[in-house]
């Protein structure tokens, strides 16, 4: 998986910490991978790359009454369940928060996470 974009509705739910999420108006996950490049000796352009580690960058937009301390702790766990799957954010600190006001929407703040470890699993039927 590279791109998981969520788009809040009322069958997917998110927690921290096992603290649910209220107030999130979407959500986009990108797994991305830490890299070096191998150079030739003097050539300018690298030779290959090779990928180390994958990481997830997650966005995260939430109206501006949203519970900002469930995010301030590092390393937490942040799971996003809809009706098939549970994806599970290991290691999780935030990067950065910022305010969006956009004349008629609402205001917002956007959230930007990063995460060291996704699983993924199936939803049992009950």
């Amino acid at each position: 998986m590279n791109h998981l974009r969520i788009t809040k509705g009322t069958d997917i739910s998110l927690s921290v910490n096992e603290t649910a999420l209220y107030g999130v108006t979407d959500f986009v996950s990108d797994e991305k991978y830490s890299h070096y490049d191998i150079n030739e000796f003097l050539s300018g352009e690298p030779f290959d790359t090779v990928n180390e580690q994958k990481h997830y960058v997650l966005e995260l937009v939430a109206l501006s009454l949203f519970d900002f301390d469930v995010l301030s702790s590092s390393n937490f766990t942040l799971t996003v369940c809809d009706k098939s799957r549970t994806y599970t954010y290991e290691g999780c600190n935030l990067l950065e928060k910022k305010r969006v006001a956009d004349g008629a929407k609402n205001v917002c703040d956007k959230y930007t996470i990063t995460a060291k470890n996704m699983t993924q699993s199936e939803v049992e039927d009950e």
